[in-house]
């Protein structure tokens, strides 16, 4: 698999460096159009031009820390370990602004980085795979590494095997994600939370049931649950704070994620595409 680095945050830093209004949204778009309305250049559609002075900050944060070094040093590892992957992946990192401003809901842009859908597939000419950093959160290189190699692994998946139609398919292309990423350590707590035995099992017993569940509302509150279903409307199932990422890598712990990858796919069974999500 040929995967490289698109380097995108000296932009965001002169993004957020100008003053907010008009000029610094028409330069943000200039900067990943071009001059084209239909085509990302630059790929840092997941930025909210209009942040505040945190998310100067944050960029700043981001480039003491080396994070674009340390994403191009979990390319090589995912270039060697996907060598006999086809396809292609530009990766980047986006600051994803979820503290200040109406631009992002953090649940339905994670659930969009993380699941994929129809419209995102189509409209992803260039191969882009963002890896977030969201501005609530603290980060140090493990997690930026683990976060980079999820999210590589995605890609390839989707690219092989399409996207995931039902619960139970997204349990397993996430776990073999998580697994791939090695975030069974407490250093990838924000890719999925360290849960005691009792919770664990109370959510898979919520997950199992649903396994086939095709509903976007029930998928997301298998995952996320229920105070995240409860901030965007949806109903209630049982399940603790981001369970579902749990029992994916759980049922995933006895699985190779590269020799999952590479199983053969039959040509004629493809999953039907999602409705695109909603974003807020």
């Amino acid at each position: 698999m040929d995967i490289r680095l698109v380097p995108t945050l000296a932009v965001q830093r002169e993004l957020y460096a100008m003053p907010a209004g008009t000029e610094r949204f028409q330069w943000y778009l200039k900067q990943m159009l071009g001059d084209s309305a239909e085509d990302v250049r630059l790929p840092i559609t997941a930025v909210n031009p209009m942040g505040k002075e945190h998310c100067l900050t944050a960029v700043e944060t981001l480039q003491a820390l080396e994070a674009e070094r340390e994403v191009s040093r979990a390319i090589d590892d995912a270039r060697k370990r996907l060598r006999k992957a086809d396809g292609v992946a530009q990766v980047c990192i986006n600051l994803v602004d979820d503290l200040a401003g109406g631009w992002t809901n953090r649940y339905f842009t994670e659930a969009q980085l993380r699941f994929g859908s129809d419209q995102a597939q189509r409209a992803n000419r260039r191969q882009y795979v963002v890896v977030p950093a969201w501005t609530s959160e603290t980060y140090t290189r493990d997690l930026i590494r683990r976060e980079t190699m999820a999210a590589v692994y995605r890609h390839a998946w989707r690219a092989r095997h399409g996207l995931a139609r039902t619960l139970g398919e997204m349990l397993h292309a996430e776990g073999l994600a998580l697994r791939f990423a090695g975030a069974e350590d407490d250093a990838s707590s924000l890719l999925v939370p360290s849960l005691s035995a009792e919770v664990l099992s109370k959510a898979r017993g919520v997950i199992d049931v649903n396994r086939e569940a095709e509903e976007f509302s029930t998928q997301f509150a298998c995952f996320f649950g229920d105070e995240a279903a409860m901030e965007v409307g949806y109903p209630r199932l049982a399940v603790a704070h981001r369970a579902g990422f749990a029992v994916a890598l759980a049922d995933a712990a006895k699985l190779d994620p590269v020799q999952m990858l590479l199983k053969p796919t039959s040509p004629n069974v493809r999953p039907p595409a999602r409705a695109p999500l909603r974003l807020a």
